[in-house]
């Protein structure tokens, strides 16, 4: 019969995690911007790929967002109105990411206007 104690369910549960992480340390980095054109939102790791498995993001108006490795695109267009956003689901590393930086380049959202975002995106770092 199995063991659902508390703690056997939180080793499970840890156990799982990990698998689904391949031992990545996830993180999490705030959109917060209002400028025209690109913001960094995680900076360049020397020898790293940023590689994104969750977004959130929500527009005070109308404007168009993308993601950019540095200055090459890696999204395409997202027309956002006002109060809108979107959110993805979170991708572990064992199955991927959403999309990747360059190795070494920076992640940027570019807006096409000077309207308010936020929200945040969850990250990995890998060679």
């Amino acid at each position: 019969m199995a063991d659902f104690s508390r703690a056997n369910v939180r080793q499970y549960r840890n156990q799982a995690w990990s698998d689904l992480t391949l031992g990545y340390d996830i993180k999490h980095a705030k959109i917060s911007t209002s400028s025209t054109g690109a913001t960094e939102i995680v900076a360049a790791v020397s020898g790293k790929k940023i590689k994104v498995c969750h977004v959130n993001i929500v527009s005070n108006g109308s404007v168009n967002v993308k993601w950019q490795s540095a200055t090459t695109d890696l999204t395409g267009l997202a027309y956002l109105t006002q109060y809108s956003g979107y959110e993805t689901a979170f991708c572990p590393p064992a199955f991927g990411c959403l999309f990747e930086t360059a190795l070494g380049a920076a992640l940027n959202i570019n807006l096409s206007g000077a309207i308010a975002v936020g929200g945040f995106i969850t990250y990995y770092e890998e060679v």
